[in-house]
């Protein structure tokens, strides 16, 4: 399993061997479509290993060092981005985005979820839900970006949470 790299690409899953440059693509891996989806369930290494769907898809949520694109399902899922000017997107489902460090860009979806920037300077999008904003010491410039278009979310309820701090720590 170390011996390759795996990325999505739209509903596309890539497969890469590391040292060749090889690659592998399995089209539509990841579409929702009934008619047009597929997907494979299992890749089998041959030191024995193997990884299902499900593993797959979980890896594929979390970033590495460098600046990449991080995309979510249609289901509530966790994206992390960790090093690199990041570009996370949630998608629908209620999703927690934690772009870790760099200067990344969060956009939840529809649904009602977390977005944390992190440290950077980050530009966090909850879209359409109700959506909670995570602020704290070290986060850097952050900025708010929450147009959602004629949202009909019942009870909408976008918070700013300031971890960390009280209310005598804001000026």
């Amino acid at each position: 399993a170390a011996d390759v790299v795996m990325r999505r690409e739209s509903d596309d899953l890539i497969i890469q061997i590391k040292d060749g440059g090889e690659t592998l693509r399995v089209s539509s891996h990841f579409s929702t479509s009934v008619l047009y989806g597929y997907n494979i369930d299992q890749i089998q290494f041959s030191d024995g290993t193997t990884l299902s769907n499900e593993q797959i898809r979980t890896a594929l949520l979390t970033g590495t060092e460098v600046d990449e694109t991080v995309t979510g399902y249609e289901s509530a899922d966790n994206l992390f981005g960790l090093s690199g000017n990041d570009t996370l997107n949630g998608r629908a489902g209620d999703d927690i985005l934690d772009g870790g460090d760099g200067n990344d860009t969060l956009n939840g979806g529809d649904g009602n979820d977390t977005l944390d920037g992190g440290s950077g300077n980050d530009l966090l999008s909850g879209d359409y839900g109700s959506d909670t904003y995570v602020f704290r010491k070290g986060s850097g410039q952050d900025t708010i970006s929450n147009y959602a278009y004629n949202d009909t979310t019942a009870n909408k309820l976008d918070v700013i949470r300031l971890e960390g701090l009280n209310a005598a720590d804001v000026v």
